[in-house]
């Protein structure tokens, strides 16, 4: 019987899933991944692998093995040659998520239910652990509803909720050893995604639940059990977070920070009493869907006195729908305290995003309990009896009728960024993609923070699809000021032609390593036509030479040859400011050295022209070191080695720190698989001894 719920559940979110993207693909605002066939895993593999970046353009070291797990999951789908890979991702993620309400609901809170109520409750999860209006709002952006994190965090903890409760009930010692592994595992994948963006929400609603079920089953030895789920959240996160707490450190104490940080918890207060039935932003459209909402909260609360678990969940709810309306909750007065007295407090100043989804998980399981407990009592009710099966069709489709009505802007992916990408965007990357060398890609025009077209809008396609660094200006893409400077030039002399500026543009090119230019066609907004021709006009002048005609999307070739490593050994290197770009030609003081490149964070660089000036093409940054030790500066908006040796290796010291971090998560894997397969292994241990 459970293998047909756990297929109802599964075509229940597969049916979902392709009512939310409608054909097309989910992207959109700040999505920091794509997944489908032609785009590149270069940038993911860089930053959690290697502990490089090149978005910011150029960016460099990096510390991004809190994204192992999301990005990892990403890439392994990216690398299925199925277009339709990014339904699958989605897919995996709700069905996990829901699988495991499912067993926390029907194999602790709910026993003894009969087979038609399984379905019945496997059908109602499967639709309110999807689609509700927490998990929509948490993903909602000026874009529209795109795809953050959240999912994925929101997925992995209902398998956390059900190992902790299973902890506190299980007497054997053994199994509850195999609970601890579990959780080390999912803790680790939980704990570092949500990183600094949920966290905090992350600790508390684990710091609740485990409290709240230590008083449940309350015991002498489950007081030891509320703390050694604590113990293994904190060592499962060893491996990542003593990197960032020094970014999170300095960040809090940037006063700038905080003072937009305050207005924006100002800002995303909402009234309570939307905010409580599930609608962080409600129009008059919705009137029917909030009846509806409000119709299933109030049914958990009248039932509350049915169940323990549903008294609890119902506070939880309470509390959660308080921090998430904000300052207009009836605790305002106190979470304002909070959030300028308490320093980590700062993490709740995108309320949506914060409780949105944990609203949403909340609703999932009050919802699933209390309607159950309505259907039988309905069912048991004499006056409305005609016969025991034909009232239990007619009670759980009306049940599932207002659950469906309350949620179905979200189950039919209203407002979803749902894109379909055009030929020429895929014949463009793929020339691009083709092409041998090492360099980097020049967008234009610049597009600020998104880019408008008329199919998606968002951060910049481009740079996770090109397998070179890409340059595409606006606030995500400065590494520097300087490096802001340059594109701004270059993007002013390419949208208007002057012949005088064809030293300059020379130089920034030569500077930057750009062999190719993109100039996207579609972007809306712009004058691309002023583009086009102030292009064709550098054309005639021998500087590009149009290399690919995807209107459109036009593709430019360079005709300079660069390279990441440059060396010189004249000496105005050390002097060297902008006002230079007009007065020399850089690729006669800047020569194009030999190097090989071990990995993107190691560079061997071959120095038989004894120069003494080694300039490496990436945004300055102090954790680049070589060996031999040599003098580094800063050169324009790189870095500048000032060496007397013949060969000399750049590294990334960043590579080295990421390497320490996995070796202690590979041990805390190793830890967690002895306490999950511990039972087995005795058995072997056992089976051996004996023979």
């Amino acid at each position: 019987m459970k293998r047909v719920n756990y297929i109802i559940i599964l075509i229940s979110i597969t049916i979902q899933t392709i009512l939310w993207l409608k054909g097309g693909i989910w992207y959109g605002g700040d999505q920091n991944f794509i997944i489908f066939p032609g785009s590149s895993n270069q940038e993911y593999i860089n930053a959690i692998v290697f502990g490089i970046s090149n978005y910011p353009f150029l960016a460099g070291p990096t510390i991004a093995t809190s994204f192992f797990w999301f990005w990892g999951l990403v890439s392994i789908f990216n690398m299925i040659p199925f277009i339709y890979s990014e339904y699958m991702f989605i897919i995996l993620l709700f069905f996990v998520g829901s699988i495991y309400i499912y067993k926390l609901i029907s194999e602790i809170i709910l026993s003894k239910l009969s087979g038609y109520e399984q379905l019945f409750i496997s059908l109602l999860i499967s639709i309110v652990y999807m689609s509700n209006w927490g998990i929509y709002f948490a993903d909602s952006q000026g874009s529209g509803i795109t795809f953050l994190t959240i999912p994925f965090i929101y997925s992995l903890l209902s398998p956390s909720i059900y190992y902790i409760i299973k902890s506190f009930y299980e007497n054997n010692y053994i199994d509850k050893l195999r609970y601890y592994g579990i959780l080390m595992l999912l803790f680790m994948m939980l704990g570092s995604t949500s990183n600094i963006y949920n966290f905090d929400e992350i600790i508390g609603i684990l710091i609740i639940i485990s409290l709240g079920y230590l008083i449940i089953y309350r015991n002498k030895k489950n007081i030891l059990n509320f703390l050694s789920i604590l113990a293994i959240f904190f060592i499962s996160n060893l491996y990542w977070i003593f990197s960032v707490i020094p970014i999170v450190n300095s960040t809090l104490s940037n006063t700038e920070f905080l003072k937009i940080s305050y207005q924006y918890f100002i800002g995303n207060a909402r009234p309570f009493s939307y905010v409580f039935f599930g609608f962080y932003n409600y129009t008059n459209s919705w009137i029917i869907n909030l009846i509806a909402s409000m119709i299933l909260i109030s049914i958990s609360f009248l039932l509350i006195n049915r169940n323990t678990h549903l008294i609890f969940w119902d506070i939880i709810y309470f509390l959660v729908s308080t921090l998430y309306s904000g300052i207009d909750s009836p605790f305002g007065n106190f979470y304002e305290y909070l959030f300028l007295h308490v320093p980590y407090f700062v993490e709740f100043r995108a309320l949506v995003i914060a409780f949105g989804w944990l609203q949403g998980f909340i609703f999932s399981i009050i919802t699933s309990i209390s309607v159950f407990y309505a259907y039988r009592l309905l069912i048991s009710n004499k006056k409305i009896m005609i016969r025991k099966n034909i009232s239990s069709i007619i009670v759980s489709s009306v049940l599932l009728a207002i659950v469906v009505i309350s949620l179905y802007p979200v189950m039919i992916g209203e407002n979803y960024d749902s894109i379909h990408i055009p030929e020429y965007f895929i014949k463009t990357v793929n020339y691009i993609n083709s092409q041998k060398g090492n360099f980097n890609v020049l967008a234009l025009p610049e597009t600020n923070l998104w880019i408008r077209t008329n199919w998606y809008y968002g951060n910049n396609l481009l740079v996770w699809f090109l397998n070179k660094p890409v340059f595409i200006g606006g606030s995500y893409d400065y590494a520097n000021s300087e490096l802001q400077s340059f594109y701004m030039l270059l993007n002013s002399y390419f949208y208007e032609f002057n012949s005088s500026h064809i030293l300059v543009i020379y130089n920034l090119l030569y500077l930057l390593n750009i062999k190719y230019i993109i100039l996207q066609g579609d972007a809306q907004g712009y004058n691309i036509t002023q583009y086009l021709d102030s292009l064709n006009k550098y054309v005639k002048h021998g500087l590009l030479s149009l290399a690919e005609n995807n209107s459109p999307y036009y593709v430019y070739r360079v005709n300079i040859d660069s390279s990441v490593i440059l060396g010189s050994n004249s000496s105005m290197i050390t002097s060297f400011n902008s006002s230079m770009l007009n007065k020399y030609n850089l690729s006669i003081i800047l020569r194009p050295m030999p190097y090989i490149e071990i990995n993107p964070s190691t560079y061997i660089v071959n120095n038989t022209d004894h120069y003494k000036y080694v300039i490496f093409l990436y945004s300055y940054n102090n954790l680049w070191k070589t060996m031999p030790l040599t003098i580094h500066k800063n050169f324009s908006f790189t870095n500048l080695f000032i060496t007397k040796y013949n060969n000399i290796k750049i590294i990334n010291y960043t590579y080295y720190s990421i390497i320490m971090q996995y070796t202690l998560m590979i041990i805390i894997i190793m830890i967690a698989t002895i306490l999950i397969f511990g039972k087995n292994i005795l058995k072997i241990h056992r089976f051996i001894k004996k023979r």
